[in-house]
């Protein structure tokens, strides 16, 4: 298990470059969306995820 762990979300562009290039390098195999959430909603169910030690 590879955890990266960065402001991941400062810069949604950014990240998004990041998880293209392990992608192709093979280090993630696929990125799934599961729903519609809103990036910030996304990030900040991460947070809290953190903050309760489930992520």
């Amino acid at each position: 298990m590879i955890i990266i762990e960065w402001n991941l979300w400062s810069c949604k562009e950014e990240a998004e470059t990041f998880i293209e290039k392990m992608v192709s390098v093979g280090l993630i195999c696929k990125v799934n969306r599961v729903d519609d959430s809103t990036w910030e909603e996304l990030t900040e169910r991460f947070r809290n995820n953190v903050e309760r030690g489930v992520a």
